[in-house]
């Protein structure tokens, strides 16, 4: 739950299960998991670390309705727990993954944490450079579980590159089913670099999931 200070409503303090923007002690709030925190959200509403899976869903054909579709597909499938809001991992033409989902993008407003899957305790990244960095692989685990922590398989839509910048196809900025046009996707699972950029293949096949990468709320 996020309900920012002012507007005549009442301001709280951490640990009342409610994300303040600032909250009385003129503190802005990362998250607010209630007097006793979580693993994810400490006791001084100071998160830990983001999230991010693949989505339970896998009937994704390259028409996802831009990349705000994709986004849209992300939160409908996230948990719904107020820590953040989730976005997809796809790029197109004049918006790079990498830049776009960057917990330190200004637009984003986040301090730069290890990501983990949504089971609370496998790490995939330490910081946000690891993503595109091979050291010597990209991920110290693969993404491999869904929203709910449920292990999946298969091929994720990413139109993204190992440096996370959009790749050469991208079903025409996710608005294609069309088998005449293809896009890039990746491995779920996978740690090297075909997590996000193993081929690319036809926008009709409709047999694929997205990445969910958890975003400061």
């Amino acid at each position: 739950v996020r309900a920012p200070s002012g507007g005549g409503q009442p301001v709280t303090s951490c640990g009342d299960g409610i994300i303040q923007q600032p909250n009385a002690a003129g503190t802005n709030e990362e998250c607010d998991d209630g007097p006793s925190g979580s693993p994810q959200c400490t006791t001084s509403c100071a998160l830990n670390y983001y999230r991010v899976f693949a989505t339970s869903t896998n009937n994704f054909n390259g028409n996802l309705g831009t990349i705000t579709g994709a986004d849209n597909n992300c939160e409908l499938l996230g948990p719904n727990d107020g820590t953040g809001v989730w976005r997809a991992w796809v790029s197109a033409p004049g918006s790079d993954a990498g830049t776009r989902l960057n917990p330190t993008n200004p637009a984003n407003g986040g301090r730069d944490l290890p990501y983990r899957l949504t089971d609370g305790t496998t790490i995939v990244i330490d910081n946000w450079a690891d993503l595109t960095t091979a050291n010597p692989n990209y991920l110290d685990n693969g993404i491999d579980k869904d929203e709910s922590g449920n292990p999946v398989t298969g091929a994720v839509w990413t139109g993204t590159t190992t440096a996370g910048v959009v790749a050469a196809s991208h079903c025409l900025g996710w608005t294609s089913s069309n088998p005449g046009d293809n896009g890039y996707y990746g491995g779920v699972g996978q740690i090297d670099n075909i997590w996000t950029q193993w081929g690319q293949i036809g926008c009709n096949f409709d047999t694929f999931r997205l990445y969910c990468f958890e975003q400061p709320a």
